[in-house]
């Protein structure tokens, strides 16, 4: 328990070093805005540089008048799933891509189809091309689906199957064109 306890003081002591100005700084800060060298004027706040400074596992900003204050953060991407952190865009992962195609019954490419491309925690609709092909990014996915969101009019679904899991990175789907053949 004593350990523990002054462990805990430890810490303490050791983040209010990093993150306080000691009496030189804010004598200077003081002096620099025409202040008392006594911080008569109010307690000194920090200013910090522009640029993240990166490593591996933490992003921060250095403390311009105290380099060595810093508060790290790990790295996260948790809003858009694309691999890089969502605060200083490290790139924690490469994503791999998805693609989907759609075509009819004939093997022709459908256009303009909407297809729900999403996984466990992302989702996203994307629009197929002139080729029947849309494609998206995902990094952390442990299951990848696409549901087809809309068709160009005269366009169904086969059999009313309306969700598909990808195999591998690559799927094809194939609806009905029920447009007569001329």
């Amino acid at each position: 328990m004593k350990k523990t306890l002054l462990l805990f003081f430890v810490l303490i002591l050791a983040c209010s070093m990093l993150f306080s100005c000691g009496t030189e700084a804010n004598s200077t800060n003081s002096e620099n805005l025409g202040g008392n060298a006594d911080n008569s004027q109010g307690a000194h706040t920090h200013t910090y540089e522009s640029s993240w400074t990166i490593t591996e596992q933490a992003h921060y900003k250095k403390c311009t008048c105290h380099p060595e204050a810093t508060a790290q953060a790990a790295h996260f991407d948790y809003v858009d799933q694309d691999g890089r952190c969502d605060v200083c865009m490290y790139v924690l992962s490469l994503p791999q891509v998805y693609t989907v195609t759609v075509v009819d019954q004939n093997g022709l490419p459908v256009q303009n189809a909407e297809i729900k491309l999403s996984t466990t925690v992302y989702d996203k609709v994307v629009t197929t091309n002139e080729q029947g092909v849309a494609s998206i990014e995902f990094v952390y996915h442990d299951s990848v689906k696409a549901i087809i969101f809309s068709l160009p009019e005269n366009h169904t679904p086969s059999n009313d199957e309306r969700i598909f899991y990808f195999d591998g990175t690559e799927l094809t789907i194939t609806v009905v064109n029920q447009t007569p053949a001329t």
